[in-house]
């Protein structure tokens, strides 16, 4: 169906249930079709070795402030990471450099075989909600984001243990300083959290943002013939004509970056060999 006569009928569908006085059930991958209704109005299915396993959200398993995040979150364009059995998760305009660098050091197809979606959060107090979401969804969740994380959001993700040296490490430098303006001792402490932050699937990017990992002078270059201002279209006007000839002259990857991409290439190449059947659904 055309995507707007889905939305019609989706909503019609919700007024239908208004009062719970009907019931319906739906199976559908269509994006547009969920976008009216409520996440605790959806049951998502996938067979795992031949079985389907079922995962559903309750009311008892978030706030009504999550609630509300998560609903508006079904309502945007990221409504396609519901079909998908890994969601790698960035703030911004990364996705299309990161998308970019998986079909270079992959394959162009790497994400799409294996049932990946890269979902643009849109801000970086929005990392948790959606990692808590997906993966009680039962989906693998990767996340990749700036260094202005360790300013509070990343004790989000840490035990308490390490939210106190974290804290500790500011307490001693007055703040959060650049990774390389540490010292030598503070350095290999706060190495402990990005390593801990890795193991859990979530990377954090040592040398603050995409735009750090970028050659300056090349970018200014591009900047100026081609008329360009802003961080995203920046970012999306390098993805296009980035190719593994040139990689090396538009950015500086060989570190953190390019290790974060690897990592998780051979995470998704070896679920893929487990023979996992993961078509999803929704009802």
């Amino acid at each position: 169906m055309h995507p707007q006569a889905r939305r019609v009928l989706s909503k019609k569908i919700d007024q239908f249930l208004i009062g719970n006085n009907n019931q319906t059930i739906i199976t559908t991958h269509s994006e547009q079709f969920i976008s009216n209704f409520d996440i605790k109005q959806l049951t998502f299915i996938s067979k795992v070795n031949g079985k389907s396993v079922k995962h559903k959200i309750l009311e008892t398993d978030f706030s009504e402030k999550d609630f509300q995040k998560m609903n508006i979150i079904t309502k945007t364009e990221n409504s396609e990471m519901y079909f998908a059995d890994t969601v790698i998760l960035v703030e911004g305009g990364e996705k299309y450099i990161i998308k970019k660098m998986f079909e270079i050091y992959k394959d162009e197809l790497f994400l799409d075989y294996n049932n990946v979606s890269l979902i643009k959060v849109g801000g970086k107090s929005f990392f948790n909600i959606y990692k808590k979401m997906l993966e009680k969804l039962g989906k693998k969740v990767f996340i990749f984001a700036d260094y202005d994380n360790f300013k509070n959001e990343v004790n989000d993700f840490l035990p308490d243990s390490l939210k106190n040296l974290l804290n500790q490490i500011k307490g001693r430098n007055s703040g959060l300083k650049k990774y390389l303006d540490f010292n030598d001792i503070d350095r290999k402490e706060i190495d402990k959290i990005f390593d801990y932050l890795k193991q859990n699937n979530i990377f954090v990017l040592h040398n603050g943002e995409l735009e750090d990992y970028y050659n300056q002078s090349q970018i200014d270059i591009l900047k100026q013939d081609n008329n360009l201002s802003g961080k995203e279209v920046i970012a999306h006007y390098i993805s296009t004509i980035l190719s593994s000839d040139n990689i090396s002259d538009l950015l500086n990857i060989n570190n953190d970056f390019l290790e974060y991409i690897n990592l998780i290439i051979r995470n998704i190449d070896g679920e893929s060999t487990e023979n996992v059947e993961s078509r999803r659904k929704l009802k």
